[in-house]
């Protein structure tokens, strides 16, 4: 990250930014800078960039992990330096996905259960692995073109109580169930369970665009096992305006810049237009999975976050005057409801309800107040 990705601010908003600030508030005190020691300290010999080894996944530097332990400011401590070198490389001995930096691997074994086979022999590849989840096509057609799996197992378990619906193994991302527009699952029909018996997990077929299959946890035979790996590291550091943040999928398009001071969604609407950019518009279920991670790695996570999508005339449009149809649906299950005029995405963790991890809302007031991300433009590049 450049700019105010960097805690510098990007040329194109620099002259309001001066503004800005004064209307920010304080930040809290676990956004305490880290010890300037650490992070200038010297690292190994041969690094790709002189902050190799902090803990930040600068992508401008051609990082793609960070082995550091935590040094970033509000992040949980990752103590693993296991699948990164030490020029910031990401070790993957299967496929790497550059729109996400992910690694994917096709296990030699075969697993005849989710949880006690399968997990396990992804948890064998250390920290941050886990059976494959996906959240859209691009991810799937990217993942079986390279692997050629067969049938596989895919990272959702199914919802105790609730017919056809899943939760997923890692948080950032959504479960799935056909009442909620913005979950993502191969299905001939979206708004109808997938095929099977219910109450089981789920399989691909390893063919892209193959409907998936509920398929028994356990003990109905034995499938491939595909593990994933997010990469060592963050991409978010704190910055004069808040944490701002990089993702791998929009680098070089827009930056983020998280606000952990609860506002209502108008004052919020104001200060990221103070900054030069709008309330996030999320363009992609990629982009959300991915601002999600890294909101989830602030040593604080946020429950709830304001997002650029409110009612205007009646109809739902984006901060970037789109219409809510223009990007794939961030509504959670049964969503919209309610009489906000604002939208929101909530982690909800406890059942009935764990589908909706990390999507819409918009049930709330406008007096309600809330943490927010904001999105403005990646720093220029040059001198």
């Amino acid at each position: 990250m450049k700019g105010i990705g960097l805690g510098l601010l990007a040329a194109t908003a620099a002259a309001s930014l001066v503004a800005a600030f004064s209307c920010i508030p304080d930040l809290p005190s676990n956004l305490a800078s880290p010890d300037e020691a650490s992070i200038d300290a010297p690292v190994e010999e041969g690094t790709l960039s002189p902050r190799c080894g902090d803990g930040i996944i600068q992508l401008d530097a051609g990082e793609q992990c960070d082995p550091g332990a935590g040094l970033a400011p509000d992040a949980a401590p990752d103590a693993t330096y296991r699948g990164c070198t030490a020029s910031c490389q990401f070790v993957c001995p299967g496929f790497l996905w550059p729109k996400n930096n992910h690694c994917y691997t096709l296990d030699s074994r075969l697993a005849g259960s989710l949880d006690e086979q399968a997990s396990v022999y992804c948890q064998d590849l250390g920290a941050n692995a886990h059976v494959v989840t996906f959240a859209s096509d691009a991810e799937v057609s990217q993942v079986v073109s390279a692997l050629a799996p067969g049938e596989f197992w895919v990272g959702l378990e199914p919802v105790l109580g609730r017919s056809s619906a899943y939760t997923p193994l890692v948080l950032f991302e959504p479960g799935w169930t056909p009442t909620c527009p913005g979950c993502f699952a191969e299905a001939a029909d979206a708004a109808a369970p997938l095929p099977g018996n219910g109450q089981a997990c789920v399989a691909a077929l390893g063919d892209a665009g193959g409907a998936w299959q509920q398929y028994p946890c356990s003990d109905a035979g034995k499938i491939q096992v595909v593990c994933e790996r997010e990469p060592t590291g963050v991409l978010s550091q704190r910055c004069e305006a808040g944490v701002c943040i990089d993702l791998v999928w929009t680098h070089g398009q827009k930056s983020y810049v998280y606000v952990s001071t609860a506002q209502t969604g108008d004052v919020a609407e104001q200060q990221c237009e103070s900054l030069g950019g709008t309330l996030v518009v999320l363009q992609s279920r990629d982009e959300r999975e991915q601002l999600w991670h890294e909101l989830g790695h602030l040593t604080t996570a946020p429950g709830s976050v304001w997002i650029g999508l409110s009612q205007q005339g009646g109809d739902w449009v984006w901060a970037d005057d789109a219409a809510a149809d223009a990007y794939p649906s961030p509504w959670g299950d049964k969503q919209p409801a309610g009489n906000g005029s604002r939208a929101y995405l909530v982690q909800t963790l406890v059942p009935p309800t764990p589908v909706d991890t990390t999507l819409g809302k918009n049930d709330v007031s406008a007096q309600n107040t809330l943490a927010f991300v904001c999105q403005v433009p990646p720093a220029s590049v040059g001198p």
